[in-house]
């Protein structure tokens, strides 16, 4: 068994999931850990609460809630909590994915649909380096899964985003156990399949299980963790429409060392959620924790400004997060117990963009970790395998949330809230942890 993949038995990882019941074993040649050339770029912001991370088209937005008042859409960023967006539950898809865990979900926006990704990450303890595409029909159903062109090596705890119509992923945990730097991008077609990856520039440090957001032509990644190093800075990246990347740069600070955590963009304000404060690399089992914190894209492109929020009810980490009807949401990752989770909850964001009480809301059909990036289209949420042990054991589902649209299937109600009885406590360093030694 590969060395790392002792430390992964639990919350180690991220990146995107989603894979073809059919066509799904591509594969792609190991490339060098080193970077391309650096291109600096003008920082571009569009004014607050224009961008919606992830969006899809408007033909999807929020079906079946036109009693609702005039005002923005229950989808939209700047939707208001007291607006009647719904009451959230899941169903198990009948389109399901590849196995995997600690990968990255997004959207992109193509002709009258949206395609949905799934992007590297590991099936059970090993990392792979597929990409699978499936496109959202129009009730939000998923169609048929495809194999696109494979990342050039095998790696799960990554970040990405989708900058500039350019898909940008980077960092994340290798088959050696060791973190990387390494950065890659590639053009979106217009039919959303991909034009192919090449090297980009690397960050500053090797690190997985980092957080990033996306706004204009501009990235950002921060904190994560490699070895026993955990970090707490904060890079940036412009990003152009011919898969340009510049070279990163320093771009502000988090407040406190972090990894295994969420951060969700609204406008110019930026919520953090739960994660580890210290390194996951070594085996102590770090705790979780369940602060929330709100910083600002600042006027020179750095993030700050960091302020304490309401404490999430549980602490959490490898867990996912999203925006919808005027709250922040989280779902699902690994608990304090620890034991992997199903329960999601919510907070308003209120008129100072300060985040109120929690609530418990609905649970996912299944208890999972390390599904860290829950994508919204319309009115719905997609959540893609996960995984369901500390053994990085995968599973296969794919869960719909909807607030307002039943699309057949199996549906969870919410149920009342209830404890989470403590189990036995993991082996190995468990929560999450890769080794970073290499094999054995």
């Amino acid at each position: 068994m590969l060395a790392w993949a002792r430390t992964m038995r639990t919350l180690g990882w991220s990146v995107v999931t989603v894979l073809a019941a059919v066509g799904c074993g591509a594969s792609g040649t190991k490339a060098q850990e080193t970077g391309g050339d650096a291109t600096t770029q003008t920082l571009r912001f569009p004014d607050a609460g224009s961008h919606a991370k992830e969006a899809g088209p408007a033909a999807f937005h929020d079906t079946g809630v036109d009693s609702a008042p005039a005002g923005p859409s229950c989808s939209a960023l700047d939707a208001s909590s007291t607006q009647p967006c719904g009451t959230l539950s899941f169903i198990t898809s009948p389109s399901t994915s590849r196995p995997r865990n600690h990968h990255v979900t997004l959207t992109f926006p193509i002709q009258g649909a949206t395609m949905l990704f799934a992007i590297g990450g590991a099936n059970d303890e090993a990392p792979i380096n597929n990409v699978d595409r499936v496109p959202i029909m129009a009730d939000g159903s998923l169609g048929t899964w495809v194999a696109d062109e494979a990342l050039p090596f095998n790696v799960g705890g990554l970040v990405g985003e989708i900058v500039s119509g350019v898909l940008v992923t980077g960092g994340g945990t290798l088959l050696t156990g060791n973190a990387t730097a390494t950065t890659f991008s590639s053009v979106l077609n217009s039919d959303g399949s991909l034009a192919g990856w090449k090297a980009a520039p690397p960050f500053n440090e090797a690190r997985m299980h980092a957080g990033s957001i996306a706004r204009g032509n501009v990235m950002w990644v921060a904190g994560g963790f490699s070895g026993g190093s955990i970090w707490s800075d904060i890079i940036s990246t412009t990003v152009s429409s011919d898969g340009t990347v510049s070279a990163w740069q320093p771009a502000g600070q988090l407040p406190s060392t972090l990894s295994h955590f969420t951060m969700s963009l609204v406008g110019d304000d930026i919520y953090l959620t739960g994660g580890l404060e210290q390194s996951a690399g070594n085996d102590n089992n770090p705790p979780d924790v369940a602060n929330t914190w709100l910083g600002q894209i600042q006027s020179d492109g750095t993030l700050g400004g960091w302020v304490a929020q309401t404490p999430l009810p549980a602490a959490e980490a490898a867990h996912a997060a999203f925006v919808y009807g005027g709250y922040l949401n989280v779902c699902g990752g690994i608990n304090n117990v620890p034991a992997e989770e199903d329960r999601c909850w919510k907070a308003p964001i209120q008129a100072d963009r300060s985040l109120g009480e929690w609530e418990e809301i609905a649970s996912l059909p299944l208890a999972r970790g390390h599904v860290h990036q829950m994508p919204i289209v319309g009115s719905q949420v997609y959540s893609i395998a996960g995984a369901i042990d500390f053994n990085l054991d995968s599973t296969t589902d794919v869960f719909i949330g909807s607030w307002d649209t039943k699309m057949g299937g199996k549906r969870v109600e919410p149920r009342a809230v209830r404890p989470i009885t403590p189990g036995p406590v993991p082996t190995h360093g468990a929560k999450c942890h890769l080794h970073h030694s290499g094999p054995r």
